[in-house]
């Protein structure tokens, strides 16, 4: 799914952000494409039909969506605290509230490394080892820009924060489409962490 050509209004903005229930992980990427109408790929497309040779057999990606869940139960819930910045635009960012969106995601980034040292740690699966490469390098860039984001969140740096929403737009349905090639389930806890 592409990014839409406009930037939603600051009140499709705060509605977006509202709305996310309490207890949900809101890591920066998940709130950064919820306020820019980013989102990933429908679950239609996880359904989607690929080849028995390229998928995951079911005991490894059970394996990783475990280590899915302990990454979430590792603080990527944010203690259920809303996002306190209705006003923020990603694409627009004000310079003195970039520090502040930045302090209140600063938990993404180690998750984020959690689970790509996680998935290092599970080694090559016995079927669909391009499936699960593929799966890796995305969720590496992934988290690289979970990281970058939030540095330059932090730094307040306007330049880089936006360089890092847009390549939101491009990594999410790649690696949507990557899970989905794989074999996980669209409720699988890695697609809800990794996509949502």
């Amino acid at each position: 799914m592409r990014i839409p050509a406009r930037t939603p209004h600051r009140s499709e903005h705060s509605a977006r952000l509202r709305s996310v229930p309490p207890g949900t992980r809101v890591g920066i990427v998940l709130s950064i494409a919820a306020v820019t109408g980013m989102s990933a790929c429908s679950s239609t497309s996880m359904t989607s039909s690929a080849t028995a040779a390229s998928k995951v057999n079911p005991a490894f990606l059970q394996r990783a969506d475990g280590a899915c869940s302990d990454a979430v139960a590792k603080g990527e819930t944010n203690d259920g605290r809303a996002f306190p910045y209705s006003d923020f635009d990603p694409m627009h960012p004000n310079v003195k509230t970039l520090p502040l969106v930045g302090q209140f995601f600063q938990h993404a980034a180690p998750g984020w490394r959690d689970i790509r040292t996680r998935f290092d740690e599970l080694g090559t699966p016995a079927s669909g080892g391009a499936s699960w490469s593929r799966v890796v390098a995305l969720v590496n860039a992934s988290a690289d820009n979970v990281a970058t984001q939030v540095q330059a969140a932090l730094a307040s740096d306007p330049t880089r924060f936006v360089a890092t929403v847009q390549k939101v737009s491009q990594l999410q349905p790649q690696l949507s489409s990557a899970m989905s090639a794989a074999g996980f389930a669209s409720s699988s806890p890695c697609v809800t962490f990794l996509t949502h």
